[in-house]
């Protein structure tokens, strides 16, 4: 099986079918891993490394492991069957076991000859209906196969049909190419408008500005903050909008004296600059709980700088800063509502650390986040004793206690022991049903049990 079968497989699984693309390239084309197989060599370490989700890097060792124990459960089959049993079979229908069988029948045939006729009848009959059943069923197949071998389906195909069939082929191959690249190229047009930037002019005749800055020159300036109820909130004024210009001469050429005093005089004329980031959000549509990118692509800086920009940093782009809706998204919102800490970008961050780049949705899920993922990816502590409360209340209230199965697994292993000896030693010693056992002085104890099949 191919790797990136799996890897689609196990994204429809989990819902994330249009990140597969992302996952088989990081395994399949960048490490070269095509085949299943190689991933049993692959310690989880590693796949954590690559900053592969730990839902499916939970879901990959799972199919790894299941295939394992397949193939055990499949040598130990073909031993019992090809090895095992013809042995057995040898012995119990060879000659040692017909000349019992015919000893059991004299003996039958002298002491009660009644009873030895009539199982002689019986078996008689049950040959005869056999053998009809199976003539029954050798012309029913022979049937089949007149019916379903019609000479059309081996004659040779003749080269116009031939050629159409190739024909149809490739316009469904171009067809299917050229839906490929008008996605991808609506997609670039999209993002080139998304990043062209917008210049507007702001003149104030009298009173305040309206706005924050922040920076100074000769490095750029950006808005930092609007008042409401002002000039500039009416004019359009937005946070993270750039100050390109005053009185028309640049920024870049002004010192921060020469920029307080056209800033004190009236009229001024200031013109701004329609940041990147803004535009993508007015283009994407984001609201406030949404995820949105704010603060320049702040939540998009912190995310990259922490991940080392790798498959999570693409894993983040392609969410488009969506945090998905889910039991987890929603806990971290509660949690965030009730401790009040932290700027909203921050708690952003750990929101998709979760949901977005390991895909830990539901409160199941929490189990596979060890204390290192936290410690790595610097996670308040009261958000780590939330999650690991909201994890034990869950697996108490779905009777997930890993000591009470534990406690329950030896108990089947030690009742199916039990049950296993007292078969063997009823097939040993015969119909009574014994177990033979020592004790200290050396005496045989037979005990009685009762015979479970």
């Amino acid at each position: 099986m191919l790797t990136r079968d799996l890897i689609r497989d196990l994204c429809a699984k989990l819902d994330h079918e249009d990140k597969t693309s992302l996952i088989v390239k990081k395994l399949v084309q960048d490490n070269w891993l095509e085949k299943v197989e190689d991933l049993h060599y692959v310690p989880r370490s590693r796949l954590e490394h690559w900053q592969v989700p730990l839902k499916l890097i939970e879901e990959v060792y799972d199919f790894v492991i299941e295939t394992e124990a397949t193939a055990v459960t499949t040598g130990i089959s073909a031993f019992v069957n090809y090895s095992l049993r013809p042995t057995i079979d040898q012995y119990m229908s060879g000659p040692i076991y017909s000349h019992v069988e015919w000893l059991r029948d004299d003996a039958e045939k002298r002491n009660n000859p009644d009873v030895w006729a009539a199982k002689r009848m019986q078996r008689w009959y049950r040959r005869r209906k056999r053998r009809r059943l199976q003539e029954k069923d050798v012309q029913l197949m022979t049937l089949a196969l007149m019916e379903c071998n019609d000479s059309k389906d081996f004659k040779n195909v003749n080269r116009k049909e031939n050629t159409k069939r190739c024909q149809q082929r490739a316009a469904e191959k171009i067809e299917v190419a050229m839906r490929l690249w008008t996605m991808r190229w609506r997609a670039k047009r999209r993002y080139q408008k998304a990043v062209s930037c917008k210049d507007f002019e702001i003149t104030v005749q009298d009173g305040a500005l309206g706005f924050l800055p922040r920076g100074v020159p000769p490095e750029r300036v950006f808005v930092n903050s609007v008042d409401a109820d002002t000039f500039s909130a009416r004019q359009g004024l937005r946070p993270e909008d750039e100050l390109v210009a005053v009185n028309g001469q640049n920024i870049s050429d002004m010192t921060i004296r020469e920029l307080k005093g056209p800033l004190s005089r009236r009229p001024v004329s200031l013109t701004f600059r329609r940041s990147e980031v803004v535009e993508k959000e007015k283009l994407q549509g984001k609201g406030e709980a949404g995820g949105r990118l704010g603060n320049r692509g702040s939540l998009k800086s912190d995310l990259s700088s922490s991940t080392g920009g790798g498959l999570a940093d693409l894993l983040l782009r392609h969410s488009a800063g969506h945090a998905r809706d889910c039991e987890v998204s929603r806990l971290l919102h509660r949690v965030f509502g009730v401790a009040k800490q932290g700027a909203e970008g921050t708690n952003e961050v750990y929101l998709h650390r979760l949901v977005t780049q390991n895909w830990i949705e539901e409160i199941e899920d929490l189990n596979l986040v060890e204390d290192k993922h936290y410690e790595d990816w610097n996670f308040p502590e009261k958000i780590v004793v939330v999650l690991k409360q909201e994890l034990a209340e869950y697996q108490a209230a779905n009777g997930l206690n890993i000591v009470e199965q534990a406690a329950s697994a030896r108990v089947c292993i030690v009742s199916s022991a039990s049950d296993l000896y007292a078969w063997g030693c009823s097939l040993i010693f015969g119909e009574d049903d014994g177990a033979a056992s020592s004790d200290s002085g050396g005496k045989r104890v037979v005990s009685q049990r009762t015979r479970r099949l």
